[in-house]
């Protein structure tokens, strides 16, 4: 008889994609906390196909593709943080100063209106379960899109949303090279 089990996430690291097509030996730029129960799901796509038919075929003649699709998947983490702001949206300390608006910011967390998220690679690691070893799994190269959602009330937390979609993965020399990677931790 068959085995399966749910492993569930253990923890999800961010580092910064490296520049020499090595995967980070490092996971240190940020450590989610708080991650929603089942909330992390793929969500590829598959590649556009254009399907062309002529008049004296019951079959397609030919099928295009017409894009890649895309890889990737979806986090959501009710960390609020300072340190999740600053990761994801880059707030900074407030001052009494022009440089966080003109006004006395001081004791708040304000956005820098600059900042722009750079492709990150990340790490989830899962955690054992049973005689099912935990998994590593690793991408060097994805695109972030933050979003937040939720409500702030007595119904619910708001959380972050993070869409994360793989992106190409380059060598030093430019050439594309396997940017995602996986292995069991028994």
């Amino acid at each position: 008889m068959a085995k399966n089990s749910v492993y569930g996430i253990d923890t999800i690291k961010f580092a910064d994609v490296t520049t020499d097509g090595t995967f980070p030996s490092a996971w240190t730029a940020f450590q989610m906390k708080a991650i929603v129960k089942d909330s992390v799901s793929f969500n590829d796509s598959a590649p556009g196909e254009n399907n062309i038919e002529v008049e004296d075929m019951e079959d397609y003649y030919a099928v295009l593709e017409s894009d890649k699709g895309s890889k990737g998947f979806t986090i959501q983490t009710y960390d609020m943080s300072k340190e999740a702001y600053a990761f994801f949206y880059g707030y900074k300390e407030g001052t009494n100063d022009s440089s966080t608006g003109g006004s006395d910011n001081t004791g708040y967390q304000v956005e820098d209106t600059k900042f722009k998220l750079a492709n990150k690679a990340i790490q989830i690691t899962t955690k054992k379960f049973g005689d099912f070893p935990a998994r590593v799994f690793e991408w060097a190269n994805m695109k972030l899109t933050v979003t937040k959602q939720g409500t702030i009330g007595k119904s619910g937390f708001p959380n972050l949303n993070i869409e994360c979609k793989k992106q190409a993965f380059l060598n030093a020399e430019g050439k594309e090279i396997p940017g995602a990677r996986w292995k069991d931790l028994s």
